[in-house]
């Protein structure tokens, strides 16, 4: 049997603009969210986080449906592209600010990714084929996500013989 284990790949902040929001008359609101930068860093990969990335949420029936991109430059100069689409809904006393003043204070707001990655970078291949998902924290300014890769081992077996030296 497969073991599995995870091990953390990077920690990522992007920092965020202010979101220019639209309200449509079927009651869905549209947030966008333009990212100025950021720095993920981990053991593997580390870099800094092109202001070309992007995050549009819809809140529409107390759900909120995200579409995010994200252009990653690691330190050697390769380019990956990271994205997500994500759903959940907004929690009571989300749906009670949102109902009073039409938006979300989102400091504190709390979800969970499970992003794919691209790159022509042949040293970062592996990326696009690893199971990867993250938990990301939005605060007013910024998302502050840990990104875990999914390892899988093989486990001893343990009805193998001992050897003695």
């Amino acid at each position: 049997m497969t073991e599995k284990t995870t091990r953390l790949l990077m920690e990522m902040r992007l920092d965020m603009g202010p979101a220019q929001q639209v309200t449509g008359q079927s009651g869905e609101t549209r947030l966008i969210y333009h990212v100025r930068g950021g720095r993920f860093e981990g053991e593997q990969i580390a870099g800094k986080i092109l202001p070309v990335s992007g995050d549009w949420v819809s809140i529409k029936n107390n759900v909120i449906t995200m579409d995010v991109r994200v252009q990653l430059q690691t330190d050697e100069g390769w380019l990956v592209q990271m994205s997500y689409e994500n759903i959940s809904d907004l929690s009571e006393e989300e749906r009670r600010v949102f109902a009073a003043r039409g938006k979300i204070d989102q400091a504190g707001h709390f979800f969970r990714v499970v992003p794919t990655f691209t790159t022509r970078a042949p040293q970062l291949e592996w990326l696009t084929r690893a199971s990867i998902f993250g938990v990301g924290t939005r605060y007013d300014d910024r998302i502050e996500y840990d990104v875990f890769e999914e390892i899988a081992r093989q486990p001893c077996d343990k009805g193998a013989p001992q050897h003695a030296d």
